[in-house]
């Protein structure tokens, strides 16, 4: 097991799963502990630190405390699953907030930090079998009877789920980000800027990841295992998110929408929305005008 996951003595604090829709973002907020989320369908973006999580089916993401972060939907619909859990039980038993929403600030001693022996890294990766949601939903299911007895046994089972994710048998890709996840960031990073030229003038993304100082096939496989989707598929979906924004908008027609993204050919930008997003452009700004009009 990982060494530093012998000395934990973990304080759980809240457990819930739900299922979202297309559309669904959630406020930006403050969490005053960790919050484990694992991502058992759809696809989510979480972003905090200035950094953007994409979390696919299967993967996981650990979130540190006092980060104002945002998480949304980039799938027609989802569902995840979440823990909120201090490493060590607090030597102070006060009553705290689980969340604060801005302009709401963590007052000092609300916030507790992780103990020094786990890594300072963001935790994240793929989930390494099923068996960590199966777990999750027992957890879940006991902690909700809001019993004692029952919540004191979800600190056992919450370890179970943490060995599953961190112990022997999981992936290496679940270790703190390290040397691995700059690696990823700085992919993120370049592939951000090449996602603002249009496709047609975008530069091979070989070499452009290879000029990282890594293979091209090692670059892939880090970015992956980071975020879960192929560096090309990132850019795909970065240019379709930026489309929904423009299309929610309105004012533009398909064409020039696709045209503003990078993608001058209307029916490879049509053909590429749809892949991703689930539904054509113009279907997808009629549904947007819709809802916007249904709102009170």
């Amino acid at each position: 097991m990982t060494h530093w996951l012998n000395h934990i003595s973990p304080n759980l604090r809240n457990v819930g799963s739900a299922r979202y829709t297309a559309g669904w973002v959630e406020p930006q907020r403050l969490i005053h502990d960790h919050q484990l989320v694992l991502f058992a369908e759809g696809e989510f973006d979480v972003e905090f630190s200035s950094c953007s999580y994409p979390r696919g089916e299967g993967t996981f993401l650990i979130v540190p405390p006092g980060e104002l972060h945002v998480t949304r939907m980039t799938s027609r619909a989802g569902r995840r699953c979440w823990v909120h859990f201090d490493w060590v039980v607090p030597r102070e038993t006060i009553q705290r907030p689980l969340i604060s929403y801005p302009p709401k600030q963590i007052v000092p001693g609300e916030m507790v930090s992780a103990p020094r022996f786990v890594p300072r890294e963001v935790f994240q990766g793929p989930v390494p079998s099923p068996a960590a949601l199966e777990i999750h939903a027992r957890l879940d299911s006991l902690w909700n009877t809001e019993r004692l007895h029952e919540q004191l046994l979800c600190r056992g089972i919450f370890l179970q789920l943490l060995v599953e994710l961190f112990g022997p048998g999981a992936s290496d890709a679940l270790k703190p980000a390290g040397r691995s996840g700059r690696l990823a960031q700085a992919i993120r990073a370049r592939l951000d800027g090449l996602a603002d030229l249009p496709i047609e003038q975008m530069p091979s993304l070989q070499k452009e990841l290879q000029s990282l100082g890594s293979s091209y096939a090692h670059a892939c496989r880090v970015f992956h295992a980071a975020f879960g989707l192929s560096p090309l598929a990132y850019t795909h979906r970065l240019r379709v998110e930026r489309a929904k924004w423009l299309l929610r908008e309105g004012g533009r027609t398909v064409a020039q929408v696709g045209r503003a993204v990078g993608v001058e050919n209307p029916a490879y930008f049509s053909r590429l929305f749809r892949k991703i997003a689930g539904l054509s452009p113009r279907r997808y700004a009629a549904t947007s005008t819709t809802d916007s009009a249904d709102r009170p």
